[in-house]
């Protein structure tokens, strides 16, 4: 798409696959199922060596020449980064790196960034934020900076519209009542 185009991605980074094999989600993968599947049936084990093949064929320096501890968990991360690493996706066009927003999560449980590439090596010049907070308490506790960073991003659509100071109304606070 070769016109301008925004992406505002919150709480999220390059790739999912940290948040299914190493952070919160991990624990709700059936690890013992899919060892069971991948040792009983040889057409996981030849799709898991065509993936590893194929990373070492696109990156030399990447996990997949390391050592590999767990084949399952390694096959996983292969395949989430596969389908979901923006590192294996075309760049945007020069002109909309600009209107690409990340809003980040300072302690994120889910989305784990360490040894996954950072989002400034992949779209040099994309812009990054961060919030104080976790995956789930971001989204409670950030969505005034969510919906500012949103209508920032609209705003780069169409320049010469002016928007007011603050586009977005804040949101009532919310109280538990008591049935007392």
């Amino acid at each position: 798409w070769p016109g301008p185009l925004s992406l505002l991605s919150c709480a999220s980074w390059s790739t999912s696959s940290t948040a299914f094999c190493d952070g919160v989600l991990s624990s709700t993968i059936p690890w013992e199922l899919l060892k069971k599947q991948f040792y009983e049936n040889k057409a996981y084990q030849t799709f898991y060596e065509f993936l590893r093949e194929g990373r070492k064929a696109t990156d030399s320096k990447s996990a997949a020449t390391a050592v590999v501890v767990d084949p399952i968990k390694d096959m996983m991360r292969l395949v989430m980064d596969e389908f979901t690493s923006l590192e294996f996706y075309a760049r945007p066009v020069e002109s909309n790196i600009l209107n690409a927003m990340f809003i980040i999560c300072k302690n994120d449980g889910y989305i784990l960034r360490d040894g996954i590439p950072d989002m400034n090596d992949l779209w040099p010049g994309c812009l990054v934020r961060t919030v104080s907070y976790g995956h789930i308490s971001a989204f409670i506790f950030s969505q005034s900076t969510f919906l500012h960073a949103t209508a920032e991003m609209l705003q780069r659509q169409q320049p010469n519209v002016k928007l007011k100071k603050n586009p977005v109304v804040t949101l009532a606070n919310v109280t538990a009542s008591s049935n007392t």
